[in-house]
Parts: C-alpha cells; structure tokens; sequence
C-alpha cells in the first residue's frame, strides 16, 4: 500500500483488512488464504464505493448506487438486486439494513428469523446479531441471543458490536456499556464519552470525542494498545485498524497482519 494512501473508512478482518479510499475504491491487504482459495484479497474492480464490512474470508461493500457487492467467500450473489443502507458480513453470514430499514440475513438459517421493524445499525458475528431500531432500542436475534447473559440493557443506543461470547453499545449518551458471558475481559469498557467504537473478538477500542483512542479487554498481540495521535474511526477483529485524522491508516496487534499495512502485499481495484 502506497505510504501516502488516504481512507475514507477501513474495516479489520480476520487475517486482512479493507479500507475504502477517498475517491470511493477499495483496497484490501493482509494474508489472502491463496492455498485455501478465499480470495479476501481479490478487490472488485470499477464502481465507486461508501462502506466496507470485512469478515472471516471476504467482504461486502457497498456501492453508490446502494448495491452490494461481495467477494471471498462471502454469498452476496442472490442480494445483488437488493439496495441497502448497511451491511456487516463475518463467517459464514451477511446481515444488512434495507432502505425501508428492514433487515435481511443470509449465509445462515441461524439468523434468518430477523426481528421485525426498521433499524439504523446492525452487527452480526453469525452465531447471533443484534441491531439498534430506530426508537434507539435494542434487538438482538440467533442463537446466542437466547443465554442467560445476552439479555440486552435498557436505554437508547446509538450502534452495537458483538464480540465473542458477549456484545457492547454505544449509548446516545456517548458511554459504552458491554454484556456477556462471566469472566471475559471486554465486559469492563473505560468510562467517558465516545463517538464510535468497535468489538474485536476479546477487545474492543473506541474514539473518544476529543479523538483520542482507548481499548479494552485482552491484550496478548497489542491489539488493546492503540498508538497515540487523533482518530476519526476504527475497526477490531483480531487485530485493530484505525482512520486518522489526516485519513491516513495505522493498524496494531496482530504481527502476522499489522505490517502488510506498509508493504505492498495488498490489492486495489484497478
């Protein structure tokens, strides 16, 4: 990847990251599982794009025109006439926010008894997904959501990302507030007032609204430890990827990962 690359967004996936450059194409790097043919690094070419959601082995991305567009093995072919407003795939499932803002899942029966009315956001990690209706209640949906500790919180929310083993949102009073099985480390987020945030599997990290990132939870590959600086967003999975304020991206955790963010094991549309 160019040094000098600017992003709009970026979005951590298991063994890749994705990010959605300024002029709306889409670059990914990382490890491409070639041996195993996912082709997570095999960018769609032409269109301009406005978000990118990177999962297991592939992504979905949404394009201008509201359509989605997949690849890796990620199944997007069957919504391809479908318009949407959001999307998050992980493995094995997609989940997205329709224009009426109804939800629609698919990869998985797990998840196909989506929740009825509309929503604003949405995460989905294919055991279970929860979303944030427009009221900003919460509703959460698979089978996960059925353990005693998934009961979701009271109140209203802005955004929700799940973790392993548990989830957390962003309350519209900027707090996050994290529910999950006993004893997982991310179930204690810092306090203070946050604009965005993002659940890795056993982390999370979040940008606090003087642009400052602060994480939580486990910690053994750094990617709880964020460099310092200004941030506008940024993305968890294994390891951590962040937009700064310049739109230039830094990436930590994961040292098998993390260094393709400046070398040039990456792939662009063309």
């Amino acid at each position: 990847m160019e040094r000098d690359a600017r992003f709009r967004a970026v979005s951590a996936g298991s063994v890749f990251t994705c990010g959605l450059r300024l002029d709306g194409s889409l670059y990914c790097w990382g490890h491409d599982n070639a041996d195993e043919e996912k082709g997570q690094l095999d960018v769609p070419k032409g269109d301009t794009y406005v978000a990118v959601s990177s999962g297991t082995h592939g992504s979905c991305a949404l394009r201008d025109d509201d359509r989605l567009k997949c690849w890796g093995s990620v199944d997007g072919g069957s919504k391809r006439f479908t318009k949407f407003k959001a999307v998050d795939t992980t493995s094995g499932s997609t989940c997205g926010i329709q224009l009426d803002g109804l939800l629609k899942c698919w990869g998985t029966d797990n998840l196909s008894n989506e929740p009825e009315g509309s929503f604003v956001s949405l995460s989905n990690d294919g055991a279970w997904a929860c979303a944030v209706r427009d009221d900003g209640a919460l509703a959460c949906w698979g089978w996960l959501a059925d353990k005693d500790w998934a009961s979701v919180p009271d109140g209203r929310f802005r955004s929700v990302s799940l973790a392993t083993w548990g989830a957390c949102a962003l309350r519209e009073s900027g707090e996050i507030v994290c529910w999950g099985e006993a004893g997982e480390e991310y179930l204690d987020p810092p306090s203070g007032v946050f604009a965005s945030f993002d659940m890795g599997t056993h982390h999370g990290c979040g940008v606090r609204t003087n642009v400052t990132v602060a994480c939580w939870g486990a910690n053994p590959r750094g990617q709880a430890s964020p460099p310092d600086g200004k941030f506008l967003s940024v993305s968890a999975y294994r390891h951590t990827c962040g937009v700064r304020e310049d739109h230039r991206v830094s990436c930590w955790g994961d040292s098998h990962i993390v260094p393709a963010q400046l070398g040039s094991s990456g792939r662009a549309a063309q």
